[in-house]
């Protein structure tokens, strides 16, 4: 990964041009193209943001696995919603009579398997300590230690390296 506040730039930039496409586009497959595109970059700025934050701000300790909590749910929905949103870009490549390689895809994601694999084993922790409050704070407390922040900025990485090549699927999608 560049560095992490050139990547933050990027995604911030990325980000309002997607939002400013979506809002000036008038036909509907294009709204719907721009729509799934905007998705894609909101959650990609949000995960370089909170990356940047984490690292530039230096957390250890408790507070630092407190301070991932928002990354860690952020890349467990991320992880729902990517069926979704892959049939969403079948969807609008077969709509449009385009085409997009799933091969590289699927390579893509094999070369993260490990660290995306991770994300459901966090399925707890997600539903007990990162949305929630939950009424057993012991066990919320425990979850919260459990977090170990090499491992999220880690799947972190992998996501946004997977997510990277969905986003250049949608503009060779969109450029077509």
């Amino acid at each position: 990964m560049a560095k992490p506040t050139s990547t933050l730039n990027k995604s911030y930039a990325l980000l309002n041009e997607a939002h400013q496409a979506y809002t000036e586009v008038t036909s509907e497959e294009s709204r719907s193209f721009f729509a799934l595109k905007l998705q894609i970059c909101i959650f990609h700025y949000e995960t370089c943001q909170e990356m940047v934050s984490f690292l530039r701000n230096k957390h250890e300790g408790f507070a630092g696995k407190v301070a991932l909590k928002r990354l860690l749910h952020l890349l467990w929905e991320y992880k729902n919603a990517f069926g979704p949103l892959l049939k969403d870009i079948r969807d609008l490549a077969e709509k449009s009579s385009r085409t997009f390689s799933e091969a590289e895809l699927r390579a893509e994601r094999k070369t993260w398997s490990s660290q995306l694999s991770q994300l459901r084993g966090w399925t707890q922790i997600r539903n007990k300590a990162t949305g929630h409050f939950d009424k057993d704070r012991h066990l919320q407390f425990s979850l919260i230690d459990s977090i170990d922040p090499e491992a999220v900025m880690t799947a972190s990485l992998a996501v946004l390296s997977f997510n990277s090549k969905i986003l250049l699927i949608l503009r060779q999608l969109g450029d077509a």
